[in-house]
């Protein structure tokens, strides 16, 4: 009785997960093949003196009279930076909006006029290159 109970229970348990995973696999959408998938990027894009020195120079440019004393702010900054150096889109992400829009409004002036190394694939062929770079600022009093 014991063996039946055991078994049954594990035929229920079982048929419970399939219709989760199921579903977990149905609600993705279909692949679209029109699409190509993205280039591989063996050169990531550079900025011309450096990341590091990129980040550096919006410490140092960006608007502190928006920044509270004493207080951490922290965002996410991507860039599209197209084949040809030419910075094609900004976007910030963190949780202080002013200060997103501060950073984003410093960097287009960075930017301007300048140009970044392109990314580069395996055959050295200049190609789109996302920039993900995080930015940690502190305005001290």
């Amino acid at each position: 009785m014991k063996k039946i109970t055991l078994f049954i229970l594990i035929i229920i348990f079982q048929f419970g997960i399939s219709q989760t995973v199921k579903e977990t696999f149905d609600s993705k959408q279909p692949q679209d093949f029109n699409v190509p998938p993205p280039p591989n990027i063996t050169y990531p894009a550079q900025y011309s003196t450096g990341n590091k020195k990129f980040i550096e120079e919006i410490k140092t440019k960006i608007d502190m009279s928006i920044l509270k004393p004493n207080e951490t702010y922290k965002s996410k900054i991507i860039l599209k930076i197209g084949s040809d150096g030419e910075v094609l889109n900004i976007s910030t992400y963190g949780s202080n909006e002013n200060f997103n829009n501060a950073l984003k409004s410093t960097i287009q002036k960075i930017t301007q006029g300048k140009k970044w190394e392109p990314g580069k694939n395996k055959q050295g062929e200049n190609v789109i290159d996302i920039v993900s770079l995080p930015i940690e600022i502190k305005k001290k009093i």
